[in-house]
């Protein structure tokens, strides 16, 4: 009888150890849940390009490590602690805010930048690019995200280039029509905000036989496009919209180029001058403050300004 009742004590603390050890281990996989589902955390990492000699960020992607929606208004390049680089343009069109899916990743690309400005004045960014540690910073549903930095990733050539022995062999292949890289044109899906260079001078619209829309650029470099390759545009024909239109419709009666009809010609060059218009000639190059003077004088300097104002409005009220 003593066995049996020493055999059931052990048994009853053996079951509660065990159902002790499968309480925590449920608890800590709820802890891990819950820390997934609360508050926001993205990693993020840019491609920069130049554009000319204006450098701009090509491409963002952003990194959703939490198990929730990550809804951004905005994006923004901060380069230090007090210069921020407005990559959504928000003033030009507000209606479209990007949301990344739980635990996904997202990719933005940009197009070039003929020019950075701050209020009225042009301001030069490139030693920014060259000399200053930057992140990400987005403006989401809960605030602001600073994002963190990707991890150094890994590939067989960077592992090649320090160990000489590593060997990289690589499979050739025509692609199908169906495959991911015919239907992206060589590149992966992503959201696009893409824009025209200084390059681009004119995009012309037209209706091809079959009805649908394609858009045309036009060079000022003479750079050719498929579409155009038996073409020339010189200055005298680039000199208006109807000097180019003309010029097509010249070319289509003698089959040089197939198309329906021209739709519409956009000066792009013309839509660059006369933004710049708006904005001071001078250029003013950026530089990024110290921490310590951003933290501290930048601080107080804003309260004593802010107080100043305060002073000159009081007698108003």
């Amino acid at each position: 009888m003593e066995i049996v009742t020493s055999y059931s004590q052990e048994l009853s603390i053996a079951l509660m150890l065990l159902s002790i050890i499968i309480a925590s281990i449920a608890g800590v996989f709820t802890y891990f849940t819950y820390k997934l589902k609360i508050g926001q955390k993205a990693r993020a990492c840019c491609g920069i390009m130049y554009s000319k000699d204006l450098p701009y960020i090509s491409s963002v992607i952003i990194e959703n490590q939490k198990d929730k929606d990550l809804v951004i208004h905005d994006i923004y390049v901060r380069f230090g602690p007090d210069i921020y680089v407005d990559l959504l343009d928000k003033d030009f069109s507000d209606k479209y805010n990007i949301v990344v899916p739980p635990l996904s990743v997202k990719e933005i690309k940009f197009g070039p930048v003929f020019m950075y400005n701050v209020n009225t004045h042009r301001v030069d960014i490139e030693n920014l690019f060259k000399t200053t540690k930057y992140k990400v910073v987005l403006s989401t549903s809960h605030g602001k995200l600073i994002c963190n930095d990707w991890e150094k990733g890994w590939s067989a050539i960077s592992e090649s280039l320090s160990n000489h022995h590593v060997v990289v062999a690589r499979p050739n292949r025509i692609y199908s029509t169906s495959s991911v890289y015919f239907k992206n044109n060589f590149e992966t899906p992503a959201i696009d905000y893409s824009s025209y260079s200084e390059e681009v001078k004119y995009v012309i619209k037209l209706i091809t036989k079959d009805g649908e829309t394609m858009f045309c650029k036009i060079y000022d470099n003479n750079k050719k496009i498929k579409l155009f390759k038996d073409l020339t545009f010189s200055e005298e024909i680039l000199k208006d919209e109807i000097s180019i239109r003309k010029y097509l419709n010249k070319a289509k009666e003698k089959k040089l180029v197939n198309f329906s009809k021209i739709e519409e010609i956009y000066n792009v060059r013309k839509m660059m001058d006369s933004t710049l218009e708006h904005y001071q000639d001078e250029i003013i190059e950026l530089k990024s403050e110290s921490p310590w003077r951003f933290y501290t004088i930048g601080y107080i300097n804003s309260k004593w300004e802010n107080f100043k104002l305060w002073w000159q409005n009081r007698k108003y009220k």
